[in-house]
């Protein structure tokens, strides 16, 4: 999956040699989002992206994805969002603080993204009776408040956390 916004993310972190472990962190956390979010449409395209053996240990078939089970599939999918949630929290632990300011465009988009895990795992994972969509205007309300909560906390000693929660 080749995702524009990604791209940019990607040679943003490259100009930052510590910021490696942020970005794949970032990364991973990013996917398992998408992956989430689009689980119904992917499956009404013949198209599953959660690993087999991880269906097979919670016993959830392929059917159980076309029609929205969620006896079946809210452990398997409440595995994945907090995975999802780990990953964040890895991504926000490696920031380096000398590069926070740099990488602000970066912390935006994670908390866009972290907001659709929070709607998917606020949905009880029921995506299929309660499709997880973000507005535009949303996604604006979200990246302006943490490009104003991250400007504020530019050069504060002590650091101020890193917060993605918007």
């Amino acid at each position: 999956m080749n995702d524009p916004e990604i791209d940019r993310l990607r040679t943003l972190i490259a100009s930052r040699p510590r910021a490696t472990e942020l970005a794949e962190q970032m990364g991973i956390a990013f996917q398992l989002t998408n992956i989430l979010r689009d689980v119904r449409e992917d499956a009404a395209r013949g198209r599953i992206y959660l690993p087999q053996q991880d269906r097979l240990r919670h016993k959830v078939g392929d059917e159980d994805f076309v029609t929205g089970d969620m006896q079946a599939l809210t452990p398997l999918l409440k595995q994945y969002a907090d995975e999802a949630e780990r990953e964040y929290r890895k991504a926000v632990d490696a920031l380096p603080p000398e590069d926070r300011a740099a990488l602000r465009p970066a912390l935006l988009m994670a908390a866009i993204y972290h907001a659709h895990l929070q709607r998917i795992v606020a949905a009880r994972y029921d995506i299929w009776h309660r499709p997880v969509r973000l507005s535009p205007m949303r996604k604006i309300w979200i990246a302006w408040r943490a490009w104003r909560y991250e400007k504020r906390a530019a050069g504060r000693t002590p650091s101020v956390p890193v917060r993605l929660d918007f």
